[in-house]
């Protein structure tokens, strides 16, 4: 389930969606590439399977590994304008 938000003037009808939606294997695919490309070294990243809906300005963790078999939690916060994700650890 998604949230929409619907506005109705006489001459207007405006949508304004509420969630974002993450389909987290492919999502965690491209935050890695660019992740990786942030902080110089690759970087994997695992996010859990399946889909994943998140209201815009809220958070969710993924957990990012280098090639040493370090980790560190990475926040992601549904914002589809702007910076988007913050290493925690």
């Amino acid at each position: 389930t998604v949230r929409v938000e619907v506005s109705a003037s006489e001459t207007e009808l405006k949508l304004t969606t509420l969630d974002a939606v993450y389909d987290l294997g492919p999502a965690a695919e491209a935050l890695a590439a660019e992740i990786s490309t942030a902080v110089e070294f690759p970087v994997t990243l695992s996010c859990g399977e399946g889909l994943k809906v998140v209201p815009i300005g809220d958070t969710f963790e993924c957990t990012a590994a280098d090639d040493a078999g370090d980790s560190h939690t990475i926040r992601i916060t549904a914002n589809p304008t702007g910076e988007f994700w913050e290493v925690l650890d």
